[in-house]
Parts: structure tokens; C-alpha cells; sequence
């Protein structure tokens, strides 16, 4: 009975030290996948979180950090399959989604492009990335006042923004609004976007 106890005894204390040792080598693989990821190393990162994920599957984060090297390789299948996991697993994330979005708009793929970006605003309806990428998808569609309406909504998160007065206009413009999208653009000036000042000078100057 004694001798069956010290060996049950000792197994515990065996696999508590064998869990001691490994209980943080996941993250010590992905903190050394992130040092080769911020140098642009992107394979050597991934073969990193491969290995994190197979220690430890049930952390996002190693599954969200693979999916942006793959985005950043230009595998835009195999981001979304890792970005498409961590919303499952985190339904109410809206940054999921917006990188879904992502991946599907390089991969021209418009439909599930935009469907991605109205999911992420649904979730979250704060994040002024959200409004300008769907702005530029709808550019893409020759919707111009869905861009319109995208802008404006960004502009009311991010009102010292220039970039969005500009590209306002430039909706605007497209629909033969010349006066609208030159206030645009001047606002735009106003807060620093240079872009704007060729603009002004090719249109708006001229009679």
C-alpha cells in the first residue's frame, strides 16, 4: 500500500514539474514568432505559431497573429480560415470581421467583402476604420452615396480628419456635385490634407 502510494506520489510530482516547465512555452514561442513577425519574417513566425497552437489551441491570439502574416504573405485564403476561428470563438469582436473583409476585397471578392464590413459596424459602430473601408469598397461599386454616407460617419468620429473631407468630395464630385466637393476639399486643406490643393486648382478655379 506504501509503495503503491510513494509511486502515485511521484507520478504528481512528475507531471506537475513536466507541467511547470511547459505551462508558458506557448507563449514563449509566440513571443519569439512576434520578434520574427515585427522584422517582416513572416514564415519563420508562422512555423512559431504553428507550434504555440499546437501547445495550446484554445488562445486567439495565435490563431489572429497567423492570420496577419498570412494577410501580410498575401495568403488571403488562409487569414480568413484563422480570422474566421477567432470570431467563433469570439463572436462579439467586430475586428474579426473587418479583416475578413479585408482579405476578401484583395481577393476580389466584393459581396463578402462588404457583407464583413456590415458586420463589423453592427458590432461595433465606433471605429472610424470600419466606415472608411466600406467607403472605398462602395467607391469600388460606384455607389457614391453610400461613400457619401460612409464619410459622413467618419467625419463625425474623426472631424479633424482631412483625408475624409477629401474623399467626400470626391464622391461628390463624381455625381456632378462640383460646388459641394469643392467646400469639401477646401475643408480638407484647411485641416492639412494637401492632396487637396491640386484638386482645388484643376476644379474648383476654373469658371
Amino acid at each position: 500500500m506504501k509503495s503503491a502510494l510513494f509511486t502515485l506520489t511521484m507520478l504528481i510530482l512528475r507531471a506537475a514539474l513536466i507541467f511547470g516547465q511547459n505551462a508558458y512555452y506557448d507563449i514563449d514561442l509566440y513571443n519569439s514568432g512576434m520578434e520574427f513577425f515585427e522584422k517582416g519574417q513572416y514564415n519563420e513566425a508562422i512555423a512559431l505559431f504553428n507550434k504555440s497552437i499546437q501547445i495550446n489551441s484554445g488562445n486567439t491570439i495565435y490563431f489572429y497573429r497567423r492570420g496577419n502574416a498570412y494577410y501580410n504573405m498575401g495568403q488571403f485564403e488562409l487569414a480568413i480560415k484563422d480570422f474566421k476561428h477567432c470570431f467563433d470563438a469570439l463572436p462579439d469582436e467586430a475586428e474579426y470581421p473587418f479583416l475578413m473583409g479585408m482579405c476578401y476585397e484583395k481577393l476580389n471578392n466584393l459581396e463578402l467583402a462588404l457583407s464583413n464590413y456590415n458586420k463589423a459596424v453592427e458590432i461595433y459602430s465606433d471605429d472610424v476604420k470600419f466606415y472608411r473601408a466600406r467607403a472605398g469598397l462602395y467607391n469600388k461599386l460606384q455607389n457614391y452615396p453610400k461613400v457619401i454616407e460612409n464619410y459622413d460617419s467618419a467625419i463625425k468620429l474623426e472631424p479633424e480628419n482631412g483625408a475624409s473631407y477629401f474623399y467626400r468630395g470626391a464622391a461628390k464630385y463624381k455625381m456632378n456635385d462640383k460646388e459641394n466637393a469643392c467646400v469639401d476639399w477646401n475643408i480638407a486643406l484647411q485641416k492639412s490634407y494637401s492632396k487637396a490643393a491640386e484638386y482645388i486648382d484643376k476644379v474648383c478655379k476654373k469658371p
